[in-house]
């Protein structure tokens, strides 16, 4: 027992002498004094080892109580509430850890603004409100209170076209008709539409297959793909037809500016009165490679019907009957009534004129002008 004592004698004499102990705990300061007679060495037994091993006890549980209440933990939220860009009214699609934008199409993606909403205490980088390029994905890191951290990547795309049409459709200098996604033509009798390079123009930032300029047999019909900047697809089928060696019509007939109406095989116009249909040179335009008798540019006398005949290239014939009249003149007006010098006053269908005193008027032979056609009793320069 003495072995012991003397062991621990030193221990005892350091604690028990006057232990000075001041502690910060729970935000208030504790000053515990512990002071213990110098002649209390003697009395000291094993027991009283008790007595400083029960105070160390002591404060380490208060310590450790202080410490548990203080330290409340720390916040491991980490997420990105809300994200905008800076003068641009489109709205962020959120989806897991990926943030999208879809801009107007010509948007300068490289000078965009961000502002960037987190969870309380949260950080993120690169900083909200600093000027990025979004040409490329971007990668934003927020760190939580806790300091763990999340990434997120912000992806920013241009709207793309959805259009995606055929325009026109050529192949040299015949236009193809386009109605809906139906494009066709008729080439003239004897072309060969087996290897024609059409070209073709679609609507803006859309692509076609096959391609504008590349030779195609167009003796069945071919089916065009155009696909938009979007990628949706609009197809269309383009026809090319040859016209048969039967083709055997007149398609336009005229004299001068005169258009003649075609009604079957009937051909007619009708000229304004007194017109001279005696001698006149018709145009006549026919089917490809068919022949027409009497021919094109030779005059003819139109008192009478003319009977034409068109001569297809497989040698056989249609016939057309033209016809030309001339109006008969309705107009039956006095347009000038003159004796000598004098001009009378025409009103409606009063004629008048008063003549310096002493003339004589009993035998006066009058010029008149009446209306192409018309005839006038009395006759004109018969006195009266």
């Amino acid at each position: 027992m003495q072995r012991l004592y003397n062991n621990t004698q030193p221990l005892v004499n350091n604690v028990l002498k006057g232990a000075y102990l001041e502690s910060t705990c729970c935000e208030k300061r504790y000053i515990i004094l512990i002071f213990v007679p110098p002649n209390l060495n003697k009395y000291l037994t094993m027991k009283h080892l008790f007595i400083p091993s029960f105070v160390l006890i002591l404060l380490s549980i208060l310590i450790f109580s202080c410490e548990e209440k203080n330290s409340s933990p720390k916040s491991q939220s980490k997420d990105i509430t809300q994200f905008t860009l800076d003068n641009i009214s489109a709205k962020a699609s959120f989806r897991n850890d990926t943030i999208r934008f879809t801009l107007d199409k010509g948007t300068n993606l490289s000078i965009l603004i961000p502002r960037i909403a987190l969870d309380n205490k949260a950080s993120v980088s690169p900083a909200s409100g600093l000027r990025q390029d979004f040409s490329n994905p971007v990668t934003y890191t927020v760190t939580a209170e806790d300091g763990s951290t999340k990434t997120y990547v912000v992806i920013v795309s241009l709207s793309q076209s959805s259009e995606r049409a055929i325009t026109s459709f050529q192949v040299g200098s015949n236009t193809f008709a386009i109605s809906g996604t139906d494009i066709s033509f008729t080439f003239p009798a004897g072309t060969d539409i087996t290897a024609l390079s059409p070209t073709i123009a679609i609507s803006t930032d859309a692509k076609i297959s096959p391609a504008s300029g590349v030779a195609q047999d167009f003796s069945s019909p071919i089916t065009y793909t155009v696909t938009a900047e979007d990628g949706s697809t609009q197809k269309y089928t383009v026809k090319a037809t040859v016209a048969t060696a039967s083709d055997k019509a007149i398609t336009s007939f005229r004299i001068g500016a005169n258009v003649f109406a075609i009604n079957g095989t009937n051909i007619s116009y009708t000229f304004p009165a007194g017109t001279d249909i005696t001698a006149l040179y018709p145009t006549i335009a026919i089917s490809r490679h068919a022949t027409i008798k009497p021919t094109s540019g030779v005059a003819q006398d139109f008192s009478s019907p003319i009977t034409y005949t068109v001569t297809a290239l497989d040698k056989s014939t249609q016939k057309y009957t033209v016809k030309a009249t001339v109006a008969k003149a309705s107009d039956k007006e006095i347009t000038s009534f003159q004796v000598g010098s004098n001009t009378f006053a025409i009103s409606g269908t009063d004629i008048s004129f008063t003549f310096p005193a002493g003339t004589d008027i009993t035998a006066l032979s009058p010029t008149i002008a009446i209306s192409t056609d018309a005839k006038i009793s009395p006759a004109s320069g018969v006195a009266q």
